[in-house]
């Protein structure tokens, strides 16, 4: 990695960590310079590069990854690319007083550009990355990143001295809740196809090799599943590039936590166990059929399961 990504990356790092005005400010002068970087790409006719899917599924190291294989075009990591979705987004942010994280505005610009250009054809498909993951660590982490309600005072109360509560918590959510209204079961049809006009059910996921790659006149789309990322993502990254693997190495970044909570979020991710029905539901869904072999969904539910 050159010396300018690596001094990117560190100032990245420091920007995302930063309390709120830090960061809003901070992403003024950075939404400008993506503002015309995006534009310029466009019209110059070269193809954008997009980590492209929802949290916690390790995509921040795949953006880190794809950024130090010196591609000679420009690299995003975003969460949505509906500008509706994202002007919803940042509205949110600012009523409450919170970060505006830069995916929101990159969003906002992409999902424009995305409209303007319609139906029409772009002159070189733009490349999208997208990993997903087994809901029920996506789950579990998704409530650590950003406690709230109920869960905010169970973790005061017991992140200290007898955990149990914590893991009876989720054992509830997780026995109540339907799954297949999840978001995670749904995102590829409700955000993904919604967005991109891409319906990946429509394509065949080869489950033993872990990732997939997706092509049309738009967007050639690399599906990578999360629990074969090591490999899955050198050998895609380089199929959907045209480059050598050599290019591609996967370089660990965490630049979202909280640290509070890291020892009982390790707790709950070690000790948590659901009824085999519960696993049975979870792993019953259109998304977890169509992305994952029964072998590994049976690995899964020994995983997480009281039977294990």
């Amino acid at each position: 990695m050159n010396i300018i990504k690596r001094l990117e990356l560190m100032v990245t790092g420091f920007v995302v960590n930063s309390p709120a005005p830090i960061y809003n400010g901070a992403r003024v002068i950075q939404n400008l310079f993506d503002c015309r970087k995006i534009n310029k790409a466009v019209r110059q006719g070269t193809p954008l590069v997009l980590i492209y899917q929802y949290g916690r599924v390790a995509s921040t190291s795949v953006y880190a990854s794809v950024l130090a294989a010196n591609l000679d075009m420009p690299v995003y990591h975003v969460h949505t690319l509906s500008s509706a979705r994202a002007v919803e987004w940042i509205d949110r942010a600012r009523r409450n007083g919170r970060r505006i994280d830069r995916n929101f505005v990159l969003g906002k610009l992409l999902g424009e550009v995305i409209s303007k250009i319609g139906d029409g054809s772009y002159p070189k498909p733009w490349k999208i990355i997208s990993i997903f993951r087994e809901p029920i660590s996506v789950f579990v982490s998704l409530h650590f990143l950003n406690p709230k309600g109920q869960f905010v005072e169970v973790l005061e109360k017991y992140c200290e001295g007898n955990k149990s509560p914590v893991i009876d918590y989720f054992q509830t959510l997780f026995d109540r809740d339907d799954p297949s209204g999840w978001l995670l079961s749904n995102w590829y049809d409700e955000v993904f196809g919604e967005e991109t006009g891409v319906n990946v059910y429509d394509h065949r996921f080869d489950v033993d090799q872990g990732y997939q790659i997706i092509k049309d006149d738009r967007f050639e789309i690399l599906l990578l599943r999360f629990e074969d990322l090591s490999n899955g993502f050198k050998q895609g990254a380089a199929q959907l590039f045209g480059l050598g693997e050599d290019r591609f190495n996967l370089i660990h970044s965490h630049l979202h936590k909280n640290d509070k909570y890291h020892e009982i979020h390790e707790y709950v991710k070690n000790n948590l166990k659901l009824s085999r029905e519960t696993c049975n539901k979870i792993y019953s869904t259109k998304f977890i059929k169509h992305f994952y072999s029964d072998d590994l969904i049976d690995r899964l539910t020994a995983k997480w399961s009281t039977n294990s």
